[in-house]
């Protein structure tokens, strides 16, 4: 049995693969009790526009070296979600930055949906 945090990362996971892959992790009919499964635990997940899973997806693939679109606009899509009161960014401390020798300091930020991501913000000069 999954917890709800399993859930909720399987369930933005299925909507990365479907979206930015355009294949499936799991089936249609186990995509649709994970869905009723989340709503009845009363996840906000599921509540998600578009455009806040395509957010939390884009962290979680930055993080994994994976990144799915450019610095410029995964910073205008969280401008934009942050502008609209947004849980995907509302609740933002943290950050990855590249250090001067090259690697990432990573923090984990955790969201209201307590869907633990990752910010990227693009590296400075």
């Amino acid at each position: 049995m999954l917890t709800l945090l399993e859930k909720e990362r399987l369930y933005l996971e299925s909507c990365a693969v479907w979206n930015v892959d355009k294949t499936k992790i799991i089936s249609d009919e186990d995509y649709e009790t994970l869905k009723e499964d989340l709503e009845y635990e009363g996840s906000e997940v599921i509540l998600m526009t578009r455009e806040e899973i395509k957010y939390l997806v884009a962290s979680m693939r930055y993080n994994q070296g994976k990144p799915i679109m450019e610095d410029a606009e995964y910073n205008a899509l969280q401008t934009k979600l942050r502008k609209q009161g947004s849980l995907a960014v509302k609740h933002e401390s943290a950050s990855c930055k590249i250090l001067d020798d090259g690697k990432k300091a990573v923090s984990p930020v955790c969201i209201s949906v307590c869907a633990c991501v990752y910010t990227h913000t693009a590296p400075g000069p």
